[in-house]
């Protein structure tokens, strides 16, 4: 499977979150998988133009979890965990310049807590904190992070 095949599959996993994002009238949720599904659309190039849209879309969405998370439909324990999480991505991204595919991976592992959680509670399966998968997406990050430095 080539990143090409890889980035659409991963848009098409984001296109079932926006739809979820719909189904629970969250509209944070839905702003902020919009603005990375744009991104997602945006780097299946393989140019420059591309990469730079994928940094640009990490720090918007690292910037709207600091600042956009203070509605009244979102829990501002929300805010810091999806901050740290945009941000950890961005380095990634940085240290990772020119291996676009290592680092798409490494981004949309993050995307698979979030999507698990939201249908979960969608369905009423179970009233998951939302500590659980923020936690999560953060420490699958910093592994990563960290065997870039070691």
């Amino acid at each position: 499977m080539d990143a090409q095949t890889v980035k659409i599959a991963l848009l098409i996993v984001h296109l079932g979150l926006l739809i979820l994002a719909v189904q629970r009238k969250h509209r944070t949720s839905l702003i902020y998988i919009s603005i990375l599904t744009v991104g997602m659309a945006l780097s299946l190039g393989n140019s420059t133009l591309s990469t730079l849209a994928f940094y640009i879309v990490t720090t918007a969405s690292a910037l709207f979890g600091y600042y956009g998370l203070n509605g009244k439909d979102v829990d501002p324990k929300w805010k810091w965990p999806i901050t740290l999480t945009g941000f950890y991505i961005l380095l990634v991204g940085i240290f990772q310049s020119g291996h676009l595919q290592g680092m798409m991976i490494v981004y949309y592992l993050s995307i698979i807590p979030i999507a698990f959680w939201l249908y979960a509670t969608s369905r009423g399966f179970f009233r998951a904190p939302q500590w659980t998968f923020t936690t999560a997406i953060n420490v699958v990050l910093l592994y990563q992070f960290s065997r870039l430095l070691f």
